[in-house]
């Protein structure tokens, strides 16, 4: 398989059937680690030719538009503090929400 379709499969199968999951739990710092050394290891099959940070480049900046799931899961947690913040008053889930962000 080129490293084209290796990138299509990890950012359109396998990345993406953590996307919900990520949109609702904060999971632990390690698992998105160890997915994502799965992942590349998959990529490279093995033999890792250049620096990880290279894959998740675009590909107009010389990388392969790799997917890096801790950024994508820190997005998701900004995005919902953006509609915490900003949706509307009257949100069913904005006091429980409060309540836990307020906690940690």
């Amino acid at each position: 398989m080129s490293y084209r379709g290796r990138t299509l499969v990890i950012n359109n199968l396998a990345a993406s059937s953590l996307w919900h999951k990520l949109a609702c739990v904060d999971p632990p710092p390690n698992l998105l680690a160890n997915i994502q050394a799965q992942l590349v290891d998959f990529f490279w099959d093995g033999l890792h030719w250049i620096p990880q940070s290279v894959l998740h480049l675009p590909k107009e900046e010389g990388g392969q538009g790799l997917v890096q799931l801790s950024s994508r899961a820190a997005a998701f947690r900004l995005q919902f503090i953006q509609r915490l913040l900003t949706g509307p008053r009257d949100l069913v889930w904005r006091a429980a929400a409060i309540d836990v962000y307020i906690e940690k």
